[in-house]
């Protein structure tokens, strides 16, 4: 064997065996290459060669040991309401659950719906995407949904409950169609759409709630929502407690999740990119938050990773509210 070929031979050590045995050979061949007396200009191609060869082997055993783990949400059944925007929180949710290998179904009213589970169904055929359009100020129209997601997939695993409206006001520039509105959709469309799927999940004795609440909630309104929202979504957090002393027993966790300023199509809609980055010098960490931050939170307290944890509020909100 050359004097190139020695040096740069293909080592035989799994990667399973752990990064020592995949990384020392390169640390080897990087120390052989400066202590050896062959001449660079007789090495080269073959080293370029061998290292390409080497990389690829890497990437190959890497692949095949990611496919012997299984999927955080692997079958699991997990509906999400407000998926409808393209750069929301819900969205983001099922995307995230549908990449972890859950089967997913979206609920909303808007008009958006058909293509955002045309799009999940695309990047994620096995999700087995339905879309249901449903108004969660209906409790009628709550309970078809239930019906037409036991019809597809004969259970129901976790709810993530996104869906809500806020609308930035003072409070003495709140009209009483306003705030009936506001608490309309987000506080008795929460108690509408929990309650069917809670009852399902206690018959079955499994099953994980969570809902998105909001900063607001917590320290006397948000950035930009008004005192309407803020006690729209201070109610959502003492409903989550309540259901989640109520459901326990039956082994059903109800859990909150509350965003601060996250860059979502609604705040892009609502405020300037100078008022944005205005807000932002108030977060610890010095920027909004992502779509896909709140929907790790949201996925992690859907999952059994969570299996403890119940009456739970998990803040996502940059450090602005640190209590």
């Amino acid at each position: 064997m050359s004097d190139a070929a020695a040096i740069f031979s293909l080592p035989s050590t799994p990667l399973s065996q752990g990064a020592t045995g995949a990384i020392t050979p390169v640390l080897v061949c990087i120390y052989e290459i400066r202590n050896s007396q062959a001449k660079f200009g007789q090495i080269k191609n073959f080293a370029s060669e061998r290292l390409t060869a080497y990389m690829k082997l890497i990437f190959v055993r890497a692949e095949d040991d990611w496919r012997s783990f299984p999927m955080l949400m692997n079958e699991k059944v997990c509906v999400i309401t407000g998926a409808a925007s393209s750069h929301g929180i819900g969205r983001a949710t099922a995307e995230m659950l549908a990449q972890n290998g859950a089967r997913v179904a979206v609920l909303d009213v808007d008009s958006g719906l058909e293509d955002a589970a045309a799009s999940l169904g695309e990047q994620f055929p096995a999700a087995d995407c339905i879309a249901l359009k449903c108004d969660i100020t209906s409790r009628d129209e709550c309970e078809e949904a239930l019906a037409k997601v036991i019809a597809k997939f004969g259970r129901v695993d976790a709810l993530i409950h996104s869906a809500g409206i806020m609308k930035p006001a003072k409070y003495d520039e709140i009209t009483e169609r306003e705030y009936g509105q506001i608490m309309s959709v987000n506080l008795a469309g929460t108690f509408n759409i929990v309650t069917p799927f809670a009852k399902v999940m206690a018959d079955q004795r499994s099953g994980s709630i969570v809902n998105v609440a909001s900063v607001a909630a917590q320290r006397g309104g948000g950035l930009f929502g008004g005192a309407h929202y803020a006690a729209s979504k201070g109610g959502v957090l003492s409903m989550t407690r309540t259901l989640a002393r109520e459901l326990g027993a039956l082994n059903v966790r109800v859990n909150a999740v509350c965003p601060s300023l996250i860059e979502t199509n609604f705040v892009a809609d609502a405020i300037s990119p100078e008022r944005l980055k205005e807000l932002s010098t108030a977060i610890p960490l010095g920027r909004p938050g992502r779509p896909e931050e709140v929907a790790g939170a949201c996925m992690f307290l859907a999952s059994d990773l969570s299996s403890y944890m119940t009456g739970v509020t998990l803040d996502v909100n940059g450090g602005i509210h640190i209590h």
